[in-house]
């Protein structure tokens, strides 16, 4: 199996020249995570979507001998910059105005945890500073193998359809790469996923590198995230975490813009949870 690496994305801390936070100056504290076990596979892939801003988006799945993660790169980002900034004794400020700066824009893409050997998915949607989970076997996926080929990346691809939960999709694999996965929660081809897009659009994931770690990258979760109690529910409350303020920073902070404007509520509301399943 070939592995290239075509991308490094370094964690950059820019200085801000627009929206600024003031405020917060208690010092930060390094998330709270559940470790799973190290990844001996990670895979870039660059998303074009409508929900992401006027950075980069990027998701990265990362596979291991048992658990495979898909997870929007800027909240891997974000999380490295929390663990340097509490290790270096920084204030809340310091974080979140770095955060303000980023590089790269969340898609809000849900991050899914996925348990080979059980065969049972974590999906876990994010919206502005709220989150919510859920849990259920890992769905079935009725490729179409479909005659075509093109090269992605470097890969010889074949070509493949689906049609899963409301959205019609159309899908490049590399035979190649024995890695039956991709990004999100799409699994079950005959080798690497290194492009699928929906027939509208929405979601265009396109791999741009692939790397056989030789260093500890773990696969992990946030810790004391909210749980839904099944994907029905899930998807009711995701329509309603978007109009309310985080109460614990609610008064505590202010965020303004370029030009001075309080934007401070428009801020920690953060958007509606999107969830790529239409169904």
């Amino acid at each position: 199996m070939r592995i290239a690496t075509f991308i490094v994305l370094a964690v950059l801390c820019l200085p801000s020249f627009g929206q600024r936070v003031r405020g917060l100056k208690g010092k930060m504290q390094a998330p709270e995570v559940v470790n799973y076990e190290p990844a001996v596979y990670s895979i870039m892939y660059d998303l074009q979507t409508p929900q992401g801003g006027s950075g980069k988006c990027y998701v990265n799945t990362l596979v291991g001998k048992q658990y495979v993660l898909s997870v929007d790169y800027c909240k891997l980002w974000r999380d490295s910059l929390a663990v340097a900034a509490a290790n270096n004794g920084e204030k809340q400020s310091w974080y979140f105005n770095r955060i303000l700066a980023s590089p790269y824009s969340s898609s809000e893409c849900e991050t899914v945890l996925r348990n080979t050997v059980a065969g049972e998915d974590i999906v876990i949607g994010t919206a502005g500073f709220k989150s919510l989970q859920y849990s259920e076997a890992s769905p079935e996926m009725d490729w179409q193998l479909v005659e075509g080929d093109t090269v992605i990346a470097g890969y010889e691809c074949g070509k493949a359809t689906l049609d899963y939960r409301g959205r019609k999709y159309t899908a490049w694999y590399a035979p190649g790469v024995e890695l039956p996965y991709g990004p999100f929660r799409f699994h079950g081809l005959p080798g690497l996923v290194t492009y699928i897009a929906d027939s509208e659009s929405q979601y265009v994931f396109t791999v741009v590198g692939v790397e056989e770690l030789k260093y500890e990258k773990m696969i992990y979760l946030p810790k004391d995230i909210n749980v839904a109690k099944d994907r029905d529910a899930y998807l009711k409350v995701c329509r309603h975490l978007s109009n309310t303020v985080d109460p614990e920073l609610a008064g505590a902070v202010e965020v303004t813009d370029a030009y001075g404007n309080n934007i401070t509520d428009e801020y920690l509301k953060g958007a509606e949870i999107t969830t790529i399943e239409k169904e």
